[in-house]
């Protein structure tokens, strides 16, 4: 730090406490640092690191977001003020070209995060659903750092899955093409099924909803089943039905797919170089 005499540091914020320690050690090694947290992850509910202003030097001065949505996030729960918080945009950000009218013909896709728990969970509703939609396409995608052989070790039943159930090995943007329905529970993959009118199923088979689900539960579009009975019954009213329902439906799933949209907006780096000219201005003052 004294060799380098920055005016500004640039640093990840999502809650960590290296982050506050940093904050803390520049401000007492050297006066007049700005501190920039970049917010890049999603927010689960409940009680935040990120949200709270500790003091003390341990705070950033100013915070950039991936998107709109965390950026109302922590205008609402926060201590930071508006003039506090600004979008920058992220590499995530979700391409909107090309969304499909959805008329339920499609798979049921899940996405487990990458523990072995967490593929047991969605595999076992994936399979109870093929077993009992058998005329419906039921797809496990693994998480990138997940091995398929680990996986059929530690789920043997996946062996002799019925001929509906599939593991895939196709690109992310070709799955969530061929998928009308996705079973999640804490893969951020919900986010680009929203913009892609994919209808999201939240898997909350031991009440975990309240600290993991990534997705605002106000969300019409979205469920949260307890069970793969539920999921049965959302799958026959929704191929009945054929399509989005009524115009009630229609404006539910408009609202859920600009969420996806605006949680990873992409980049806008006149965001960065106006926080930096700003706080030039104010150091040379």
């Amino acid at each position: 730090i004294h060799q380098t005499r920055p005016r500004v540091v640039l640093f990840t914020y999502e809650g960590q406490s290296w982050e506050r320690g940093l904050c803390k050690l520049v401000n007492d090694k050297m006066q007049d640092v700005y501190m920039v947290g970049y917010q890049h992850s999603v927010f689960t509910p409940g009680l935040r690191n990120i949200d709270v202003r500790l003091g003390a030097g341990c705070d950033p001065d100013h915070i950039l977001t991936a998107g709109r949505v965390t950026r109302a996030i922590l205008l609402d729960k926060s201590h930071f003020n508006a003039n506090e918080i600004d979008v920058l945009g992220s590499p995530k950000a979700i391409n909107v070209e090309n969304v499909k009218v959805q008329s339920f013909s499609g798979t049921v896709l899940g996405v487990p995060e990458g523990q072995l728990s967490e593929v047991r969970i969605i595999s076992e509703w994936l399979l109870t659903g093929a077993r009992a939609n058998g005329d419906v396409k039921f797809v496990l995608r693994l998480h990138p750092l997940t091995s398929k052989t680990d996986v059929l070790k530690h789920c043997p039943e996946l062996k002799s899955a019925p001929k509906n159930f599939e593991i895939s090995d196709a690109p992310l943007q070709e799955d969530l093409e061929a998928a009308s329905w996705l079973l999640y529970r804490g893969s951020s993959i919900v986010l680009n099924a929203l913009v892609k009118h994919v209808r999201p199923i939240y898997v909350d088979s031991d009440n975990s909803h309240v600290f993991t689900n990534i997705v605002d539960p106000s969300l019409k579009w979205c469920r949260i089943f307890q069970n793969a009975d539920q999921l049965t019954a959302q799958i026959n009213e929704d191929r009945i039905n054929g399509g989005v329902a009524s115009q009630t439906e229609a404006e539910a799933l408009a609202k859920a797919s600009k969420y996806g949209t605006d949680y990873f907006v992409p980049f806008d780096l006149s965001t960065i170089f106006g926080v930096l000219k700003a706080q030039s201005v104010k150091q040379k003052v």
